[in-house]
């Protein structure tokens, strides 16, 4: 114990001078270089006795880091040359004893997709046999990532290999933190367990955690998976070459004795452990240990020593243990989640995607409904890829000096993703808007939640050709005019009763209207004063309840730099009162930026105060430097927050070991209780909790010597709404701040859509969430994914605005589950508290006749030659492609065959090849086979 202490203090040390994630490959290298000292200095901290342990399940992997150890192409090409070596050792090892043959985990699939773009389809053909095989496991997770900084979709799309694999475990090592939904998306895609190895460095799991290993994670639906986390608390997935396996017997011999006797000591139940066996990072395979194993397992009788992959185990852990094992429940928040604020600007954009790239798939199903000439966006998974990727948990380099590259790699995904988003929405919506009837010019606003909507819209003026701005805005349905108001170059007025998954429709026109000017905020709902000193928010006066928001001690959401420096100066700029909302403007020159502009805004017709703050971000100064803004409410009702699974209680909806202090925050944290409900949306995605009443810190930027170059410069925007009452909806007002209503121009004309307004899809009750609305993987209608995020269990009905076929419940994966019951284009069924539910809609227009595929590909895999057989009228058009997305041959006729030759009629390989078969308007995608073939 004195040696492990003593090392922490060092570490903390050398990680405060170059970064967070920069440890580990200097303490690699030193092990790989420096055997002889890592080795002798770990035997120093344990004792030596015996164990009732007979299995020693070894898992060798390579520990993945995109850009982290080398440039990402460099990585790309080591870690396919690593799947290269692994097929040579699994053959080379074949004959050897039973436990010592070589087996490899995949531990991330980016791996698996980079080796299907790069090699032959021999060659992946070749590898997908050996995990056919079992030889091979494949991860079931994209890549390492901060899974609190990820959006449910974004999880549940990291969670799907390619080529139809079904992964049996998840893996996420290095990382110290993993969100409650894991359990949810892994059960509900068959994944069974999960292997962690938590970095210890900035880290207090494991000298606080009571969890045991293995223990049973119930997620908050009740699914549950079951967890193992390494033995080593210093060195983590490093265990194995602590060890001694890639180093000699002799060490191994010393040195597992050891561990054994250690975990028996702690209490150690189970027969069996589980050892990660990796070389370092992005470390390459090595026979060692399978040699080691051999020669141990022919000198001892026990315990065995058995190379595996991660099921093995765990199948292992099951069938002896099963009854054995407790189960917990609750969120395990990241330790290195404090990570996001150095890099303020990414970390808005981030959170930003989380809603954009589901609205991207949203919006493209609805124009599919509407227009049968849209076509649906092919390249959706390169937008989710670009957003994981940043969620990758390596934020740069481990030398960032020698290459800066990778930060900029980092956020160039990011930002693709965002402006890749934003073009794909806009190309749906007016292609929607192209579709609306209107006897003269208008604007529709379009609402992308599944909840009917009273809330504000806005639109540039230069985009309704339009410079005076004397305009009244008139509801095409009702004929009223609503509330309206100019600012600057923008438009904003109430849309009011905004159909789900639809829109609603205004006429603007001009005519005058007279704005006034006040000193101060206040309507029928709140009155907020500004203090003069800092620029903060001195009070917010619920009027409606009679009720002070803003607790004693300090303003709200006053500029804090460094930890106790305000601004240096406040000029209060008195804003326009008008028919909408007031406002006002505090200027400050303030430290660490070269300004300071906050807008305070008071709507009248919604409840919600909006603070909108823009920081011209300064170069940071080392060694240290930070900002954050208060929010201390006088409500003393519990603390909730938002997470990727839904809202959870802070500190009591937690697993032990993972009282972090600073949480990763997913649209809002909400104080609830003691009379008064209070709720905090934000774009911000780091908060930090002071104590369990309702004060906490929105932590928006923090900058160390090692992390400088991830620091933002520039004009940084962080925006916060604020809304109040005893009776409402946290979800509903977070996911609207989030989601704002857009509005584009509709062009006067005749189209199949209705004027007024219109709801594609109505789902009720209205707070189920909605996750996405997508065209299916396999081309079958489209795909919609809720979830419940009450602890009650709901009756769903969802009512379609087209005509309905048939529809169906499946998984995740998309695999049907039962059939249900189409009455006048509307379905329902039961669900679950906490549920993600998915269900298949197929739209009359693009139906199988009985629910059975339309469309039969036999024999697969194929032999000689290849039918694609159809149950509808018409010509059949099919694209075959090979694994590297090159098109290999075009088809077509009633039921046309292939007879496995390219366009040149030459023979094709053995391997994997896609097919795209068109019929009308229906298109499915698949996969064939060729075998028996040089």
């Amino acid at each position: 114990m004195y040696g492990r202490t003593a090392v922490r203090p060092y570490i903390k040390i050398l990680i405060a001078q170059i970064g967070v994630n920069s440890i580990t490959p200097n303490l690699v290298m030193f092990y790989n270089h420096r055997n002889f000292f890592i080795i002798p200095f770990f035997s120093f901290l344990c004792g030596v006795s015996s164990a009732e342990i007979d299995r020693v399940y070894l898992v060798p992997f390579s520990h993945l880091d995109v850009g982290y150890t080398a440039p990402v192409d460099s990585i790309e090409i080591l870690q396919n040359s690593y799947l290269d070596s692994v097929i040579e050792f699994i053959k080379q090892t074949e004959g050897w004893p039973e436990g010592s043959r070589f087996k490899w985990t995949i531990e991330c699939w980016w791996v698996l997709e980079n080796y299907i773009r790069d090699r032959t389809p021999e060659e992946v053909s070749n590898l997908i046999s050996h995990i056919n095989a079992g030889d091979i496991e494949i991860g079931a997770f994209y890549a390492n990532l901060f899974t609190e900084l990820s959006g449910p979709e974004e999880l549940i799309r990291s969670i799907k290999p390619p080529l139809g694999i079904k992964p049996k475990t998840g893996m996420i090592d290095d990382v110290p933190g993993y969100t409650w939904l894991i359990p949810e998306i892994l059960a509900g895609t068959d994944v069974s367990y999960l292997s962690v190895a938590p970095n210890s460095v900035l880290s207090d799991f494991f000298q606080e955690t009571e969890l045991p290993r293995p223990f049973f994670w119930k997620g908050a639906d009740g699914s549950r998976v079951l967890v193992w986390y390494c033995t080593d608390t210093l060195w983590a997935y490093l265990e194995g070459a602590t060890l001694g396996f890639f180093s000699s017997y002799e060490n191994v011999a010393n040195n597992l004795p050891q561990l054994l006797n250690r975990l028996e000591s702690e209490g150690y139940p189970y027969s069996a452990i589980h050892i990660c066996c990796v070389t370092g990072d992005n470390g390459p395979p090595s026979l060692k240990a399978c040699e080691i194993a051999a020669q141990w397992n022919e000198n001892h009788n026990s315990p065995k020593i058995i190379v595996s992959t991660n099921s093995a185990f765990f199948e292992y852990m099951m069938e002896n243990h099963e009854s054995e094992m407790e189960t917990y429940s609750g969120d395990a928040p990241g330790w290195w989640t404090f990570i996001i604020s150095s890099c303020a600007r990414e970390g808005v954009e981030n959170m930003a995607l989380i809603d954009i790239i589901p609205k991207v798939e949203i919006v493209s199903s609805l124009a599919t409904i509407s227009n049968e000439n849209f076509d649906y966006p092919q390249d959706i998974w390169d937008l989710y890829r670009g957003s994981l990727l940043f969620s990758e948990h390596t934020f740069g380099a481990w030398n960032i000096e020698d290459s800066p590259e990778m930060w900029g790699d980092k956020v160039s995904w990011l930002t693709g993703s965002l402006a890749k988003s934003d073009t794909l929405i806009n190309d749906a919506l007016h292609s929607i808007s192209g579709k609306i009837a209107s006897f003269e010019s208008s604007v529709a606003v379009f609402n992308t939640l599944p909840l009917r909507r009273d809330d504000i819209a806005s639109i540039g003026l230069g985009l309704l050709n339009i410079t005076d701005s004397l305009l009244i805005v008139i509801d095409v349905e009702s004929g009223d005019t609503v509330p309206s108001q100019v600012e600057g170059d923008t438009l904003y007025f109430l849309a009011s009763s905004v159909p789900p998954l639809g829109y609603r429709t205004y006429r603007i026109v001009e005519s005058p209207k007279i704005c006034g000017q006040k000193d101060s905020l206040q309507n029928s709902f709140y009155r907020v004063e500004i203090d003069p000193l800092t620029g903060g928010i001195s009070s917010i006066y619920d009027i409606e309840e009679g009720t002070e928001l803003v607790g004693t001690g300090e303003p709200l959401a006053k500029y804090v730099y460094n930890g106790n420096q305000g601004p240096t100066s406040v000029e209060i700029i008195h804003g326009e009162s008008g028919p909408l909302f007031e406002s006002l403007v505090i200027d400050m020159g303030a430290p660490g930026s070269r300004g300071v502009r906050s807008q305070v805004i008071l709507y009248k017709h919604v409840k919600k105060l909006e603070i909108n703050i823009t920081i011209d971000k300064k170069e940071s100064v080392p060694p240290m430097e930070s900002i954050h803004f208060p929010f201390h409410f006088a409500s003393l009702g519990d603390v909730f927050y938002y997470i990727p699974s839904g809202m959870v209680n802070l500190y009591d909806d937690e697993l032990s070991g993972f009282r972090t202090l600073h949480y990763a925050v997913q649209h809002c944290v909400a104080v609830l209780g003691d009379g008064m409900n209070c709720v905090l949306a934000s774009n911000a995605p780091l908060f930090r909790f002071l104590t369990d009443s309702p004060s906490f810190d929105c932590i928006v930027h923090f900058a160390s010597q090692g992390g400088l170059y991830r620091a933002s410069t520039g004009l940084i925007t962080f925006r916060f709404g604020i809304t109040s009452g005893e009776d409402l909806s946290p979800d509903r007002f977070a996911y609207s701040f989030s989601n704002p209503l857009i509005t584009l121009p509709v062009s006067s004309g005749s189209g199949s859509l209705p004027e007024g307004g219109y709801s594609f899809i109505n789902i009720e009750p209205d707070f189920m969430r909605l996750l996405t609305l997508k065209k299916a993987d396999d081309g079958y209608g489209l795909i919609l994914r809720l979830k419940n995020p009450k602890d009650e269990s709901a009756f769903l009905r969802i009512n379609c605005g087209f005509n309905l076929n048939s529809a169906y419940l499946t998984t995740i994966l998309e695999e049907k589950i039962q059939s249900l019951i189409v009455d006048s284009n509307s379905i329902e069924f039961p669900v679950s508290p906490h549920l993600i539910s998915t269900v298949r809609l197929i739209p009359s227009s693009t139906d199988e006749a009985s629910g059975v595929s339309w469309l039969k590909v036999f024999p697969n895999p194929a032999l000689g030659e290849v039918y694609f057989s159809s149950e509808l009228p018409g010509q059949m058009e099919v694209d075959i492609f090979d694994i590297g997305g090159r098109l290999t041959c075009s088809i077509s006729g009633e039921n046309p065959r292939w007879l496995l030759t390219d366009n040149q009629g030459r023979e094709v390989p053995s391997g994997i090849y896609f097919y795209r078969a068109k019929t009308g308007l229906i298109e499915k995608t698949g996969k064939v086979v060729i075998i028996g073939r040089r």
